[in-house]
């Protein structure tokens, strides 16, 4: 099932799988994950700076800490920051008209002033529809 936290024996799994060095590919089949979830959790145990014979001899509390996700953002978190982006809107259209100005250099404009706001922007607002022609 989709977007389900792996319970920690598929994660301890995981780590033996990857300790021995099998591919993504082959630990995905064998564990009936996406390729991306496999990554992830790669991602994860590389980003601890531990080699994996060390993270299969931690314990299960220490494994969940270092693999810990962020929670989901409540309502409220979302619409604070809808609203915060929602202004600039007119702003972004303007200076996309200009020449040299770049969807990525407004993002990185936009996150230095919402360090908190969305992470990958310009796609979100034409999910959410607030831009018909953004490009």
């Amino acid at each position: 099932m989709a977007n389900q936290p792996k319970s920690m024996h598929q994660i301890k799994q995981l780590l033996e799988h990857l300790h021995r060095g099998s591919s993504i590919s082959k630990i995905a089949r064998m564990m009936y994950m996406s390729r991306n979830t496999v990554k992830g959790y790669r991602a994860q145990f590389c980003a601890t700076g531990m080699v994996y014979s060390d993270l299969l001899g931690c314990s299960e509390a220490e494994l969940i800490a270092m693999i810990k996700q962020a929670p989901p953002l409540l309502p409220d978190q979302q619409e604070k920051r809808l609203k915060g982006i929602t202004p600039l809107l007119s702003y972004f259209q303007s200076e996309l008209l200009k020449k040299g100005v770049t969807k990525q250099l407004l993002w990185q404009e936009y996150l230095k002033d919402f360090p908190d706001g969305y992470r990958i922007v310009f796609p979100k607002i034409q999910t959410i529809g607030l831009v018909n022609n953004f490009d």
